[in-house]
Parts: structure tokens; C-alpha cells; sequence
């Protein structure tokens, strides 16, 4: 994705900028959601926001839109992660269905276990990224050929509404707090969720 990203808006700075507009419209969206939480502290989220400003009916459009998009998401994932594993011998759908069904796995022995292998991956992730940071500063100031294109075009409004999309894309799962029971500190969790995804980012 931020591959795409830079490649849409053709600037360094026009990518960082991006990048902070996509943060700080996460970070407002943080704000509201902790709002509507403390107002509304039910389960379900955009659900119960949505039906209790638009009535019954746009509640649940909303709701059934979510789960569509949750299981949508998940299998663009899994199939996006057999693509970058697949070669002569594994299938990129092979790979994705077995992903699926080890995420299945972990998730049927219980929300324990779910919950700690979340945290692996995400720590697994984040280590990742620092790493190549790490590397990146270690071993910049190397310049391209001049031949070589960095980016597919110049700056133009179409791209940059382009790359704002796939920014606030990239930072989805944020409001993933405010659907937690009402027990649930929706206020707290719902930053919790911010600050952790924001950091993988």
C-alpha cells in the first residue's frame, strides 16, 4: 500500500503529508467514537450510533454493511498474503485457504489464545517494521539510475483524493473497540485500538 500511495502523488512531501492527514483524520474519527461511547454504552458500535440517530432500519443496513465488509476484508487479505507466498510449488489460493483455516484454528480454542496470537503477530509486525526502518537509515543515500521512474505521475487532485483513500484504508480497524460489550471501557479501548493500529502503520 504505501508503495501505491507514493506512486499516485509523485512528491516526498506530498507522501508524508498524506500520511499525517490520513493520521489526524484517524485521530478525530477516535475522538467521536469515544464521544458516541460514553453517550451510548451498548455493544455494537456504528450500529447502535446509526440507530439511534436514523432509526431501526439504517441500524441494521449498517450492521449487515460492517459484517459484509469484515468478511470481505479478511479474504482480501488472506488472498493478498497467498500472493506474495506463492511460487512453483504453493498455489496463492492454497495459501490463502490455509490461512483462513489456521486463523480458524486459533480463534476455535478460545478468545485466550486468539487474543495472545494477535499479540505475537503484532508485536512480529512491529519489530518488522523497525527493523526496516533500521535498515532503511543504515543504508540510504543510495540514488536511483536516472533512467529509473519513482513514480507513475506528477501531482494532480485526482491522485492525491486517490491516496487519501487508500491512507484512511490503510489505518481501518481503529473503531473495532467501540463494538466491544458495554463492560468494556469504550472510551479507553476505542484509543487502545487507535494507538496500536496507528503504530503498525
Amino acid at each position: 500500500m504505501p508503495g501505491i500511495i507514493a506512486g499516485k502523488l509523485g512528491d516526498p512531501f506530498l507522501i508524508i503529508a498524506a500520511w499525517i492527514a490520513g493520521g489526524l483524520f484517524t485521530f478525530l474519527g477516535a475522538n467521536i467514537y469515544a464521544e458516541l461511547g460514553t453517550a451510548f454504552p451498548k455493544a455494537g458500535g456504528p450500529y447502535v450510533y446509526v440507530r439511534e440517530a436514523a432509526g431501526p432500519f439504517a441500524g441494521f443496513v449498517t450492521g449487515w454493511s460492517d459484517t459484509a465488509i469484515s468478511v470481505i476484508a479478511t479474504a482480501a487479505q488472506a488472498a493478498a498474503f497467498g500472493l506474495y507466498l506463492e511460487n512453483d510449488v504453493l498455489d496463492s489460493r492454497a495459501v490463502a485457504i490455509a490461512e483462513l483455516g489456521v486463523l480458524f484454528a486459533v480463534n476455535w480454542f478460545g478468545l485466550k489464545v486468539g487474543a495472545r496470537t494477535q499479540q505475537a503477530l503484532s508485536l512480529f509486525k512491529v519489530g518488522g517494521l523497525v527493523l526496516l526502518a533500521l535498515a532503511c537509515l543504515a543504508l540510504g543515500g543510495v540514488k536511483p539510475p536516472s533512467d529509473v521512474q519513482l513514480f507513475e505521475h506528477g501531482f494532480g487532485l485526482a491522485g492525491m483524493i486517490a491516496a487519501l483513500m487508500l491512507v484512511t484504508e490503510t489505518y481501518a480497524g481503529w473503531n473495532s473497540g467501540s463494538i466491544s460489550p458495554r463492560r468494556t471501557r469504550i472510551p479507553t479501548a476505542t484509543f487502545h485500538a487507535l494507538c496500536s493500529g496507528a503504530s503498525a502503520r
